[in-house]
């Protein structure tokens, strides 16, 4: 009889203490790929995380079973020079946040308060998080020179959809966020009532299913640690990886952003790392040597994922045309996209210059029409995306 992954054993219990939508299904395995990808030292680069979705949807249930273990740390919202304080203390110890990460996972309960602290303390903790990414990182101050730092840590930042306009006007700094989304599939008020039921008829016995669900979580966690550095990294076959390379570009491609000029779109070479990282994370915590159906969807929810909302209406809108990629007017785009005419033109010129749209003549009007480009339409379909 085989003996059940880490994976399979918190996948199940979070199945008996929480109703997860079938859509949802896949935030326990993102979980634990995150964490595992931390726990795992020769998965050099970081694998970062938003965990994105309306407020009371859940994000915090489902990463709170983590909390109080040694490797997690768990912050609310940092003050200025919590990151990097260039601070000793009475006793000649260094305070910063950073080099106290050094593997582990940091799960940032409300990174929308974060973004209601203000601009300028959202752009030091925003910029010290980006330096920090590549695992070594300095602050220079007058009180005690220049402070070095090497720590190498997971990230998931639990958040609203607000955070989408946050990463477009942050992108061309280098984004270093993937992302997962909750509760992506609206609900009539009648299903939404239903789902109040379910919470209501928990309630009374939260504290024992949520105590059972952290054990169960921590104890799983252990057993990551204990045989992750004994064991190989996953292979992928030929076929997958070219999948991998190919949502990676798609990526960089597509969540590109601009103001009111187009700009050159970021290179996927980080992406690329991110997600082939995840996957072997994932597949290390299912305790398995090769790759398998499973970590090419979870990678593909986090292609669609990690773009806003509004673009990935834009792209499902214009790849639902079919292999004949009927053009679309900027009428039909707003239509679907539900944003205003400012930011669909933005994404247009910025989807012209990258070569993911071509504008087509109407013959009826001066006013242009759109649709994919043949790659880009050849991409998508090749790695199932956007269906």
């Amino acid at each position: 009889m085989s003996v059940e992954s880490p994976l399979q054993m918190v996948k199940k219990a979070y199945s008996s203490a929480i109703r997860l939508a079938p859509d949802d299904m896949l935030t326990v395995d993102c979980f634990m790929g995150v964490l595992t990808a931390a726990f795992t030292p020769r998965l050099d680069e970081s694998v970062w995380m938003y965990w994105i979705a309306p407020p009371a949807s859940g994000k915090t249930l489902t990463v709170n079973p983590a909390r109080e273990h040694p490797r997690i740390m768990m912050l609310s919202t940092p003050t200025e020079n919590a990151l990097m304080s260039g601070y000793t203390d009475e006793d000649g110890k260094d305070p910063s946040l950073i080099p106290l990460l050094d593997g582990k996972v940091l799960i940032w309960k409300d990174f929308t308060a974060l973004m209601d602290a203000g601009p300028r303390l959202v752009d030091k903790v925003a910029g010290e998080f980006r330096d920090a990414y590549d695992h070594h990182c300095s602050k220079a101050s007058g009180a005690s020179g220049v402070r070095q730092y090497t720590s190498r840590f997971g990230m998931i930042a639990c958040v609203t959809d607000r955070i989408d306009a946050f990463v477009d006007s942050h992108q061309q700094l280098g984004e270093r966020f993937l992302s997962f989304r909750m509760n992506r599939i609206q609900e009539s008020h009648e299903d939404r009532v239903k789902n109040l039921r379910y919470i209501t008829d928990s309630m009374l016995e939260k504290r024992i299913w949520s105590d059972k669900l952290q054990k169960a979580v921590h104890s799983q966690i252990d057993r990551i640690l204990l045989k992750c550095d004994s064991m190989k990294t996953p292979t992928i076959s030929a076929g997958a990886l070219t999948d991998v390379e190919v949502m990676a570009d798609l990526l960089a491609l597509t969540r590109t952003s601009c103001s009111d000029t187009a700009s050159r779109a970021e290179l996927g070479s980080r992406i690329v790392q991110q997600l082939i990282n995840l996957g072997h994370a994932h597949a290390i915590a299912d305790f398995r040597d090769s790759w398998n159906e499973t970590e090419m969807v979870l990678i593909r929810r986090i292609l669609e994922d990690s773009l806003s909302s509004m673009r990935k209406r834009f792209i499902q809108f214009m790849f639902s045309r079919g292999p004949n990629r009927p053009a679309v007017t900027k009428k039909q785009l707003l239509d679907k996209c539900g944003t205003s005419m400012t930011e669909i033109n933005r994404t247009i010129t910025q989807y012209l210059f990258s070569s993911v749209i071509e504008a087509v003549d109407s013959g009826m009007t001066d006013e242009c029409w759109y649709r994919l480009t043949p790659s880009i339409y050849k991409s998508l379909s090749k790695v199932g995306v956007f269906k």
